[in-house]
């Protein structure tokens, strides 16, 4: 239920579920990050990247090597930065190989389940 605070803002308190995925980063991180914080907020599917977009490869002329080094340090309210470790969810489901070819996808399945079963006060079945 939605209820209108005083200076107009607004309170949500029922369960969120935010899905993700491993082609989520950059600004997704923060959006993670920052409800992840809130109580009613679950975070589930497959930790972000952690890749700022900000980061420039250097070719090392002797050995050759290609090195990648960040512009831009973001970090966590924890101070563990983004960069390389994204955002871990609280729930982590892998994708399956069906989902690629546009036959289900079984992240959306289970959080589908899981928000039915928030609802209605029913017990989950043990998830994979």
């Amino acid at each position: 239920m939605i209820t209108k605070k005083k200076h107009f803002q607004y309170y949500y308190n029922k369960p969120v579920i935010v899905l993700s995925s491993i082609a989520c980063f950059n600004a997704i991180d923060l959006f993670f990050s920052t409800f992840s914080l809130l109580p009613q907020v679950m975070l589930i599917g497959q930790a972000s990247r952690g890749d700022s977009r900000a980061s420039r490869s250097f070719l090392l002329p002797r050995s050759e090597i290609v090195v990648r080094l960040s512009s831009m340090a973001s970090f966590r309210t924890s101070g563990k930065i983004f960069d390389g470790q994204g955002v871990e969810m609280d729930i982590a489901w892998e994708h399956k190989p069906t989902d690629l070819i546009y036959k289900g996808d079984y992240v959306l399945k289970q959080a589908m389940e899981m928000i039915y079963a928030i609802n209605n006060n029913v017990e989950l079945s043990q998830n994979p």
